[in-house]
């Protein structure tokens, strides 16, 4: 029984270990492909988070190439985000991203899923013999 903390303390750490990362994006990828959620930082130091098809490349009534879409802008050491509707122009964006999962996601889902199933085993297995159940 007293290995079933060190077991839910091993989880908590491997599900702080990071599960996802940021993989950097083409503007030629958005084109082909809206499938996948990004996040646009731009050179002024905003962050814009667009869901799957919430976005897409296109071209304003300038000529000017723009990153088109609904999404969530938020700037570092703001406590909120704000609802963002609009256009980028794409010569303003810096960066573009995705999240994409680690082989980290994987095991600690299955380790999180072992260390319960031993919780409950030993739980069960153990209720009504005198050790606390």
């Amino acid at each position: 029984m007293r290995y079933q903390s060190v077991i839910v303390i091993a989880v908590i750490f491997l599900s702080l270990t990071g599960c996802f990362r940021a993989v950097l994006v083409s503007t030629t990828a958005i084109e082909k492909s809206n499938e996948d959620d990004i996040v646009v930082s731009t050179k002024e130091g905003r962050q814009i988070s667009f869901d799957s098809r919430q976005y897409n490349l296109d071209t304003d009534e300038h000529g000017q190439r723009v990153l088109r879409g609904k999404g969530k802008a938020f700037r570092q050491g703001e406590p909120q985000f704000k609802l963002f509707e609009g256009t980028i122009p794409i010569d303003d964006i810096k960066s573009i991203s995705r999240p994409e999962k680690t082989s980290m996601f994987y095991v600690t889902i299955v380790a999180a899923t072992l260390a319960v199933g031993y919780v409950l085993f030993w739980t069960l297995a153990l209720n009504g013999r005198g050790f606390g159940g």
